[in-house]
């Protein structure tokens, strides 16, 4: 990488070390040192504790924030988040959404600084406090979000979080803490010079081949990652099993084709969804009925018009286009039929199979039967995957066909617009 090609990043100053500056005196030497930023520490003794601040010694420092062009990347507020008194940790809480709230008056433009801490704690106290401690941080972090801002948290050698791996302990325990690729990328980032497209399709990889091996899983209802302890690595190897192809167990196309389609009949294509099958025309809104097929199975039919969906997964789909273009084109306007071909989402195949080992594998009589706490839980989590996914994969086809392509009256069109099948279409 060339000197032109490197990325600019920006230094900021931690005032941390100011406990007795006054911040209106410091900003101005600060910026004309070459600071961009300024990372304001909020403890009880600095002039800048919430508590010491007025509205109007707020506004005076965002405008100066804002006149001396400085960034607040962060709010640094000093915790001890497992101390075993209950009062003293109502009286963090207090002071973690004080310091939010600051960080909100402090916030030129729409750039909220982000609010961090270091959690104190030994070391060797990991083993013992951890459950606790991922439970005040999910506490607190909930607070601080619906204050309107972020929570981060800083390693720090000698304390409770000073490795690696326990930081990626505490991201797996943190539900709200995304556990995608990105994020685990973030962590391996060693210099500013890190090809970060590059670094995060090598997590991609190895998570896959970790998967596939049945170490980790990935719920595809959201795309995060977990990993697996034994019983739950068991039973992802079963499920690996029958999404592998070629093997004994392998579900087969023709099995996660009937599932989209069962899925279009039950969740999408219906009455209910559809208007009772009509649609309304001209100012008096006189309903006309449809009859409806889906990849070429009847619905429902009697009336003369017809709407004919063709689902993402349909057999000879190619083929079978070029046939619907034909016939729209030799029908003309005076055609009765209306053909609706959803487009092929992405991965949508690779979904669908899981969802149909997520099926087989809750209902497996080798864990069902299995009275032991860890394979319970293990089946309660892919329960609860299965169910989300099969909400997923249903909002995934709807997406499917208003993105798709309408023939009717010898025209062909693209779909645009519409939220779902329900509103109009454009």
């Amino acid at each position: 990488m060339n000197v032109n090609q490197k990325r600019r990043f920006k230094i900021a100053y931690g005032t941390y070390g100011m406990p007795k500056e006054d911040l209106t005196a410091a900003m101005p030497r600060l910026s004309k040192m070459g600071y961009e930023g300024l990372e304001i520490c909020v403890g009880e003794a600095y002039p800048t504790a919430p508590q010491k601040l007025s509205r109007e010694r707020r506004a005076e420092l965002r405008a100066m924030i804002s006149d001396l062009n400085l960034e607040i990347p962060s709010i640094m507020l000093l915790s001890r988040v497992l101390t075993a008194d209950p009062r003293e940790y109502q009286q963090q809480l207090e002071a973690f959404r004080a310091a939010a709230e600051l960080a909100n008056d402090l916030a030129v433009s729409d750039k909220i600084p982000v609010l961090t801490t270091t959690l104190g704690g030994g070391a060797m106290a990991w083993k013992k406090d951890r459950e606790a401690l991922a439970d005040r941080i999910a506490e607190v972090g909930e607070l601080i979000a619906k204050a309107g801002t972020r929570f981060a948290v800083e390693p720090h050698v000698g304390s409770i979080l000073e490795h690696p791996h326990r930081a990626v302990w505490l991201l797996q325990r943190i539900t709200w803490v995304p556990r995608v690729p990105e994020t685990i990328a973030k962590l391996l980032v060693r210099d500013f010079d890190t090809d970060m497209p590059a670094l995060r399709e090598s997590v991609e990889t190895t998570l896959a081949s970790l998967q596939e091996a049945g170490y980790v899983s990935r719920d595809e209802a959201t795309g995060e990652w977990k990993f697996l302890n034994e019983r739950e690595r068991s039973i992802e190897q079963a499920i690996q099993e029958m999404v592998r192809p070629g093997g004994p167990r392998s579900i087969s196309l023709a099995a996660v084709r009937r599932t989209s389609q069962q899925m279009c009949k039950e969740d999408l294509l219906t009455r209910k969804r559809l208007a009772n099958f009509a649609v309304a025309y001209g100012a008096t809104k006189v309903p006309f009925a449809y009859g409806v097929r889906v990849d070429g199975e009847a619905v429902d039919t009697g009336p003369e018009l017809e709407v004919q969906f063709v689902t993402p997964l349909a057999p000879g789909r190619s083929s079978e286009t070029e046939d619907i273009r034909r016939q729209n084109q030799a029908g003309g306007v005076k055609g009765r039929t209306v053909w609706w071909v959803a487009e092929v989402p992405e991965a949508l195949e690779a979904r669908l199979k899981r969802y149909e080992a997520l099926v087989k594998v809750t209902g497996d009589k080798r864990f069902v039967d299995d009275a032991s706490g860890d394979t319970q839980d293990a089946l309660s989590e892919k329960r609860r995957e299965r169910d989300e996914l099969r909400g997923a994969l249903g909002r995934d086809i709807e997406r499917a066909f208003l993105r798709g392509t309408v023939f009717y009256g010898g025209q062909e069109i693209d779909v645009e617009g519409g939220a779902d099948l329900r509103g109009p279409i454009s």
